[in-house]
């Protein structure tokens, strides 16, 4: 308890409880390497064929020394797609229940 302060009781965070110990890692060590285990098959989200949309970046000077650039020469350097998903809209539903007499 910091100034009489529990977590339970203010806003003060678990962390600083006295008699908790953050040291001690409950967790069993195991004999693996951490991250992507030898001969697992890694999945990655593939770009699609034909995007609904391509949007152009086209710098117009360049970013180290400030001349400009001639599009007459352009290199493609990377690609990258984003996924967006239309945003959540709210249904209400009325539920009506009725009872025959």
């Amino acid at each position: 308890m910091k100034n009489g302060r529990k977590s339970n009781t203010s806003s003060t965070p678990p962390s600083q409880d006295i008699g908790r110990s953050n040291k001690k890692n409950l967790r069993e060590k195991s004999s693996r390497k951490n991250g992507g285990q030898e001969g697992h098959e890694g999945a990655t989200l593939q770009m699609k064929e034909k995007p609904d949309e391509v949007v152009e970046h086209i710098p117009h000077f360049c970013k180290q020394c400030g001349e400009a650039l001639v599009m007459d020469e352009s290199t493609l350097v990377s690609r990258k797609q984003e996924v967006v998903l239309p945003p959540i809209v709210p249904q209400y539903i009325v539920l009506v229940h009725k009872v025959s007499v």
